[in-house]
């Protein structure tokens, strides 16, 4: 994944204009880690009296950082619509009232002018952990993406290109595609 950051950092296929990221997690609809309702390792995260924070600052937090990461440009504005969603009557499980938001969308403006849509949720039903990043470029478009433990980056290698008028002077796009090895193979373990 740096390999991808670094060349996008060098700026040799363009400027980024926009970003857009997605973080989807199912683990308030499905036990994909064990069941939130019943393990305190997950209870704990629906309860801002027990030190979480909902998306923006779980799964937000780790999306914005990506997003930065692999753009280069630190995010100059971000601002946030959040929702509670209701998980159980009564909003508490003993100890625990479940007020932590468990979806989350941002808008942000990167730090050279670029603008960026961001989401998070932990209600995606049938996505256990899938992140995913788009950056356009004024010359081309990479898009960073990873489902649970297996990574892909794919590249478009074809710039858009419009002529006055709004017509379109593009050909078909070629998106070339790189699966990188999981985290522990690519460190030899």
């Amino acid at each position: 994944m740096y390999q991808f950051a670094a060349a996008v950092r060098a700026g040799k296929n363009g400027e980024i204009r926009h970003s857009g990221a997605i973080c989807l997690q199912s683990w308030l609809t499905q036990p994909v880690w064990g069941h939130w309702r019943t393990d305190l390792k997950w209870l704990w995260r629906d309860s801002t009296a027990h030190g979480f924070k909902g998306g923006p600052g779980g799964v937000g937090i780790h999306i914005l950082d990506f997003a930065t990461c692999i753009s280069g440009q630190d995010a100059a504005q971000v601002s946030c619509l959040l929702k509670v969603f209701d998980k159980v009557p009564g909003r508490r499980i003993g100890d625990y009232v479940l007020d932590a938001n468990g979806s989350a969308t941002m808008r942000i403006m990167l730090r050279n002018g670029a603008l960026g849509t961001m989401a998070a949720t932990r209600f995606a039903s049938g996505h256990h952990n899938d992140l995913r990043l788009r950056l356009c470029r004024d010359r081309d478009g990479l898009e960073v993406s990873f489902k649970i433990c297996v990574s892909a980056v794919a590249r478009l290698s074809v710039p858009l290109r419009l002529r006055p008028g709004m017509r379109s002077d593009v050909r078909p796009p070629r998106w070339f595609m790189s699966v990188l090895p999981p985290r522990s193979a690519a460190r030899g373990g």
